[in-house]
């Protein structure tokens, strides 16, 4: 399975904030502190807030449920990106602003509509990037064949392997067919799937 990682890391707007969390510490609103981790049926784990240990971690404990190996560097990939907490949830930039004033689940799904976002565009890059090099290895395949009525370049055994490969990632793109449709999360509860459309495109400039 293709392998992918994202770490959202908070940053508040204003000193003032910091030393206003640091004194509040009894109201119940733990939703700008906290560390949560999501992980994507799709093979992606989306962790916001956490420290490089506890990424580390998470890493380990998720790494124990992987269907098959990650044999290249190309099948995996990581992105880190900010967000901090204000009046309206936005995007800027590379910077996700959440609302302030959403606590308990709904804040959950506030983050949990850019969590698929962020996880669609990263396995969308990773599958991307295997078909790429995959087109580079096997374009030039067609006019040998069709000039010399073989391929000489490669061995049988060769051809096996480059088959192979080829059958992995067609597996790989009818087993994530859904990528490109709307979460089934967003059925339901469709409050944050302007959000979602928001995040999609931000990870889509500036990938």
């Amino acid at each position: 399975n293709v392998g992918g990682g994202g770490n959202v890391k908070n940053e508040k707007e204003e000193d003032e904030e910091k030393e206003m969390k640091r004194k509040d510490d009894g109201d119940g609103d733990t939703e700008k502190g906290a560390a949560d981790v999501f992980v994507v049926s799709w093979g992606v784990v989306v962790m916001w807030n956490t420290n490089e240990k506890a990424t580390q971690t998470v890493r380990r404990m998720v790494r124990q449920f992987q269907i098959g190996r990650i044999k290249t560097a190309e099948d995996v990939e990581t992105e880190d990106m900010d967000y901090i907490f204000g009046g309206h949830r936005s995007v800027k930039g590379d910077v996700i602003t959440l609302s302030s004033g959403k606590k308990g689940e709904d804040a959950v799904h506030e983050k949990l509509a850019a969590t698929l976002a962020l996880a669609q565009s990263l396995k969308l890059s990773v599958l991307e990037t295997r078909l790429l090099k995959q087109f580079e290895e096997v374009k030039h395949l067609p006019k040998e064949l069709a000039k010399h009525g073989q391929i000489a370049s490669l061995s049988r055994k060769g051809v096996q392997k480059l088959l192979g490969r080829l059958f992995i990632t067609h597996t790989d793109l009818t087993l994530t067919s859904d990528l490109l449709d709307t979460p089934e999360f967003f059925w339901e509860e469709d409050a944050n799937l302007p959000f979602y459309k928001t995040v999609l495109v931000m990870m889509a400039f500036i990938g």
